[in-house]
C-alpha cells in the first residue's frame, strides 16, 4: 500500500471516528433531554393528580359531616322506627304522618346543602322514605347497581357512593352520586340507611376539571368496571367518532377501553366497546397500584397519551391524569429535529472538507505555486462556510421561543430577542452591559447569602458540572417580578469556556399550583363553619373539645361546658315559618357570640336549635354567671314567641358543668352529664340554668 493511500485511509478513519463521537454525543444528549422531559412531565402529572385527589377527599369529608347531623337527630331516628314498625305497604307509608314529618325535617336540608333527593332505606333494601311518592316501596337504585356499598352502610359505615346510572328526569342527567350513612337506634343497632343524592356534574366533576393540563390534558375518575365517573373534556370528539350519541354525556357512558388505534385519525375498531380490553392505565390501576407511564399508551379515544394514576380502594374508584404525548413531548421533538439538522450539516461539512483537503494535497504535488494560490482561495471559502455555519447557529439561537443568554464568569456575551422581550428591555447593548444580578428579584426562595453570592455559586457549579437547573425569581424592566426555570449549560466558544442559559417563564404554572392550594384551604376552612349561622360547627366543636380536654388534663385546670337549647323552637318554626326560624337562629348566635370575648372560648352550633360553649380554665361559679348572662341577653333581644307556654319572648334553657379532667374519665361522659343538666332545666320549666353547683 502506497504512502499516499495510507494517508488518505488514516484521514478518512479519523473523520469517521470524529463523526461517530459527535453522533454518539448528540444521541446521549437527546436521550438525557428526553429522560428529563419525561421526569418533568411525570412530576407535573403526579402533582396535579394528588392535589385533585386531596380536593375530592376534602369534599367527600365535608359531605359526610353534612349527613352526620341527621343520623344523630332523635326525631328522624324515632320516625324511621315507627315507619318500619307500623307500615307494611307503600300506600300506608305514603299516607303516614311519619313520612310527612321526615320530609319536613329533611327537605330544607336538601335544598340548603344542594342535595337533589333523599332516601331512607330499610334492611330489605326498599325505600321507606323519599322526597317523592314514586320512590316509596321499591328497591333502591344503589342496591341495584352497587350493592356492596349499601351493605357496607348497613355494617355501620358512612361512605361516598360513586357515579351510577340514573333515569331521574328532574335531575336532567343520566348519572348520580350519593352520600350514605347508617341510622342507629338507642342500642347502636343499624335500623336503616339515610342517603342524600347529589349531581355529579356539580362539585365532583368541577374538582376534576381543575386538573386539566395544557390543551389536551384531563383528570377523570373511573370505577372497577372501567366506567368514566366524571365528565370528559372531549365530549365533542367522542360524539364525532361515535363513542357517544349526540344527546348523550360521557359520564357513566364511556368504558375506558383501548380501541386499538387512534379513532380521531379515522381508525375503526373491529371489536365492540364492551369486548375491548381496558387501557394500560386501567389495567394497572385495578391492581391497586399508584403508578405512571411516560412512554405512551392509548386512551379511550385511541390517542397516545402520557399519564399518572391512583386507585382509592376505600372509595372504590381511581383517578387518572393524562395528556396527549404529542403535546407533552413537543419541546423534546423540536429540540431533536434541530439537533438532527445540525448533525447532518456537520457530517456533510466534515466529509466535504476531508475530500477538499485531499484534493488540494494532490494538486500541491503537481504545482506548488498553484497549490499556494488554491490554498488561499480555499481558506477564503472555508471562512465563508464557517461564517454561514455561524449564521445558521445564530438563526437557531434567535428563533428559539425561550430566552437564551450567553455569559462568561462576569458579564453577558449575547442574548436572543426572546430574552429582551422577557425582561422588557428594548436596547440589546443596555442588556449586555448589565450584570446578571441586576435582573434578579430581591426575594428568593433560597435564603443563604446575598443574591450575587448565590448566582456566583450557581454559575461555578454549572462550570464544574457542565449543567445546572434551578428556579429563580427575576424582575422585568417595569418592576414586575416573575418566577423562571433556568438551565445553565457549559459550552466552549472561541476557545473560551462560557455558559449558555435557557430561561423559561413559569408564572402560569406557579399560579395554577397556587390556585389549587387556595381552593384546598378554602374547602378546609368552610368545613369547620356552620352554613347557616357562620359560627363553628359540630366538627369544629369535636376537634376543639378534644384539644382543650388534653390541655386541661395536662395542666390540671378546670374545663367548663355550657349546653343551650332554645325553648319551644319547634312551635316557633311551626308558627312563624322556617325562614323566620333561620333568622332567629342567626340572632341567637350573634347575641351569644357578643358575650364571650376570650380567644380560647368557643361557641358552636351543636345541632338544630342546640348550641354549646367551651370555656377553658373556667370555674363553675364563673361559668354559671356567664350562662345567666346568656339567658338574660336572649330575653333582652325581645324576640317575639307567641306560641311559648312560659314567656312572651324567646327564652333558652341552659345546662352548665365543670370538671378537672383525669386520665380515667372519658370526655364523652362529661358531655353526657352536661346534656342531662340541660334536660333538667327543660324539665323544671325551661328558661333557667341548671348546674352541679346549687
Amino acid at each position: 500500500m502506497s504512502t499516499q493511500t495510507q494517508r488518505i485511509t488514516l484521514r478518512l478513519l479519523f473523520t469517521t471516528v470524529f463523526l461517530l463521537i459527535v453522533i454518539i454525543t448528540a444521541w446521549l444528549a437527546l436521550s438525557q433531554i428526553k429522560d428529563e422531559s419525561k421526569k418533568s412531565i411525570r412530576e407535573s402529572l403526579y402533582t396535579v393528580n394528588q392535589i385533585t385527589k386531596e380536593a375530592i377527599d376534602i369534599w367527600i369529608t365535608h359531605k359526610k359531616y353534612d349527613i352526620t347531623e341527621f343520623i344523630h337527630h332523635h326525631s328522624i331516628i324515632s320516625l324511621t322506627q315507627k315507619l318500619l314498625k307500623n307500615n307494611h305497604s307503600s300506600k300506608e307509608i305514603i299516607k303516614s304522618k311519619e313520612l310527612k314529618k321526615i320530609r319536613k325535617l329533611l327537605l330544607d336540608s336538601v335544598q340548603r346543602h344542594k342535595h337533589k333527593r333523599f332516601f331512607i332505606i330499610a334492611p330489605d333494601m326498599q325505600n321507606v322514605a323519599a322526597a317523592d311518592d314514586a320512590s316509596i316501596g321499591i328497591i333502591n337504585i344503589i342496591y341495584s347497581q352497587r350493592p356492596a356499598y349499601l351493605k357496607r352502610v348497613f355494617k355501620g359505615e358512612t361512605l361516598f357512593v360513586p357515579t351510577i346510572l340514573s333515569y331521574d328526569l328532574e335531575m336532567k342527567t343520566q348519572a348520580t352520586i350519593f352520600i350514605a350513612a347508617p341510622l342507629k337506634n338507642h342500642q347502636k343497632k343499624v335500623i336503616a340507611a339515610l342517603v342524600f343524592r347529589l349531581d355529579p356534574t356539580d362539585d365532583f366533576t368541577k374538582i376534576t376539571q381543575l386538573g386539566q393540563i395544557g390543551n389536551s390534558g384531563e383528570t377523570y375518575a373511573f370505577d372497577k368496571r372501567g366506567l368514566l365517573l366524571t365528565q370528559s373534556r372531549f365530549d365533542k370528539q367522542l360524539k364525532k367518532i361515535g363513542l357517544i350519541s349526540a344527546n348523550q354525556k360521557s359520564m357513566i357512558s364511556i368504558r375506558v377501553s383501548d380501541p386499538g388505534g387512534n379513532m380521531l385519525e379515522g381508525f375503526i375498531p373491529t371489536l365492540p366497546i364492551t369486548k375491548r380490553p381496558f387501557t394500560f392505565m386501567v389495567k394497572n390501576a385495578l391492581s391497586g397500584d399508584t403508578n405512571f407511564n411516560t412512554d405512551g399508551y392509548r386512551d379511550y379515544r385511541g390517542v397516545n397519551v402520557l399519564g399518572t394514576w391512583t386507585w382509592d380502594s376505600k372509595l372504590g374508584f381511581g383517578l387518572a391524569t393524562e395528556i396527549d404525548r404529542k403535546e407533552a413531548m413537543s419541546l423534546y421533538t423540536h429540540t431533536k429535529s434541530t439537533v438532527l439538522v445540525v448533525l447532518m450539516l456537520t457530517i456533510i461539512l466534515s466529509f466535504g472538507l476531508l475530500f477538499l483537503l485531499l484534493k488540494l494535497e494532490q494538486k500541491s504535488k503537481i504545482n506548488l505555486k498553484n497549490a499556494y494560490a488554491q490554498l488561499e482561495d480555499k481558506v477564503t471559502q472555508r471562512t465563508k462556510e464557517f461564517k454561514e455555519s455561524e449564521e445558521k447557529f445564530r438563526t437557531i439561537f434567535e428563533s428559539s421561543s425561550d430566552a437564551l443568554i450567553l455569559l462568561n464568569r462576569t458579564n453577558f456575551i449575547d442574548c436572543n430577542e426572546a430574552a429582551l422581550n422577557m425582561f422588557l428591555c428594548e436596547d440589546k447593548d443596555d442588556f449586555l452591559n448589565s450584570l446578571h444580578s441586576d435582573w434578579s428579584a430581591a426575594i428568593q426562595e433560597e435564603k443563604m447569602g446575598t443574591q450575587e453570592h448565590q448566582l456566583k455559586k450557581k454559575m461555578a457549579q454549572a462550570f464544574r458540572k457542565g449543567e445546572l437547573a434551578y428556579e429563580w425569581n427575576y424582575v422585568r424592566r417595569n418592576g414586575d417580578i416573575f418566577p423562571a426555570e433556568v438551565l445553565l449549560t457549559s459550552i466552549y466558544m472561541n476557545e473560551e469556556k462560557v455558559l449558555q442559559g435557557t430561561i423559561r417563564d413559569i408564572s402560569e404554572r406557579k399560579k395554577a399550583q397556587e390556585d389549587l392550594i387556595a381552593l384546598n384551604d378554602e374547602l378546609e376552612r368552610l368545613s369547620f363553619l356552620d352554613g347557616l349561622t357562620g359560627i363553628a360547627n359540630r366538627r369544629m366543636f369535636d376537634s376543639t373539645f378534644e384539644r382543650e380536654w388534653s390541655h386541661a388534663q395536662r395542666n390540671h385546670k378546670p374545663l367548663s361546658l355550657i349546653f343551650i337549647d332554645i325553648d319551644f323552637f319547634k312551635q316557633y318554626n311551626d308558627f312563624y315559618g322556617h325562614i323566620q326560624g333561620d333568622i332567629c337562629l342567626k340572632i341567637v348566635s350573634k347575641t351569644l357570640s357578643s358575650i364571650f370575648k376570650r380567644t380560647v372560648d368557643l361557641l358552636a352550633r351543636y345541632g338544630g336549635e342546640e348550641f354549646v360553649i367551651i370555656l377553658p380554665n373556667t370555674e363553675i361559679r364563673h361559668a354559671k354567671m356567664l350562662a345567666q348572662t346568656c339567658r338574660n341577653k336572649i330575653i333582652q333581644e325581645k324576640i317575639a314567641h307567641e306560641p311559648s307556654d312560659i314567656h312572651e319572648f324567646l327564652t333558652i334553657s341552659i345546662g352548665v358543668n365543670t370538671i378537672v379532667p383525669k386520665a380515667l374519665i372519658e370526655p364523652s361522659s362529661f358531655i353526657d352529664s352536661t346534656d342531662k343538666l340541660l334536660y333538667q332545666a327543660k324539665n323544671k320549666g325551661r328558661n333557667r340554668v341548671e348546674s352541679e353547683l346549687a
